[in-house]
C-alpha cells in the first residue's frame, strides 16, 4: 500500500496537468475572432485556426463575431420639413472589422438605446441627422426625396 501512494499522487498531478493543457487549446471558427489578454493587457487577436492559451497567464477577453449583424430600433415619430409627423423604423446593419478596436474602443459597443434619438438636435455633432425625408406628392410612385 505504501508503494502505491506515490504513484497515485503522481498520476493525479499528471491528470490535472493534462486537463489544464487540454482546456487551454482553443479552436477559432471562421466567422469569429478572439481578443487575447496577457496578464490583463491586450496581447493579440486570434484569427481562424487552432491556438494554445498559456494557462493562468492569458485569457480570452472577448469572442467577437465577424458576421454582419442587425440592430432593429422601435418606430419613432419625426417631424418633416413640412411640419408633418411620421413614424420611422430604423434598421442598422453593421459588421465588425477590427476586433481589438471593438473590444477596447468604446465602453458598451452597439448597445441598443431605445430612447428617442430622433429628438436630438441635428447639428450637435453626435447622433443622427434626420434631415432627409420622402414627400408623398411625387410622380415616381411613392415619394420625392428631400435633402438639405
Amino acid at each position: 500500500m505504501e508503494k502505491i501512494v506515490p504513484y497515485l499522487i503522481i498520476g493525479a498531478v499528471a491528470l490535472v496537468i493534462l486537463i489544464i493543457l487540454i482546456k487551454n487549446i482553443c479552436i477559432v471558427q471562421q466567422s469569429r475572432a478572439y481578443v487575447i489578454e496577457r496578464l490583463g493587457a491586450f496581447s493579440q487577436v486570434w484569427e481562424v485556426g487552432i491556438h494554445f492559451k498559456l494557462p493562468f497567464v492569458e485569457r480570452i477577453a472577448r469572442r467577437v463575431s465577424l458576421k454582419e449583424q442587425v440592430l432593429d430600433y422601435p418606430p419613432q415619430p419625426v417631424i418633416t420639413k413640412d411640419n408633418v409627423t411620421m413614424q420611422i423604423d430604423t434598421v442598422v446593419y453593421f459588421q465588425i472589422t477590427d476586433p481589438k478596436l471593438y473590444t477596447y474602443g468604446v465602453e458598451q459597443p452597439m448597445v441598443v438605446n431605445y430612447g428617442n434619438s430622433s429628438q436630438q438636435r441635428g447639428d450637435d455633432g453626435y447622433g443622427c441627422r434626420f434631415c432627409q425625408c420622402w414627400d408623398s406628392e411625387s410622380d415616381t410612385g411613392g415619394g420625392r426625396y428631400h435633402g438639405r
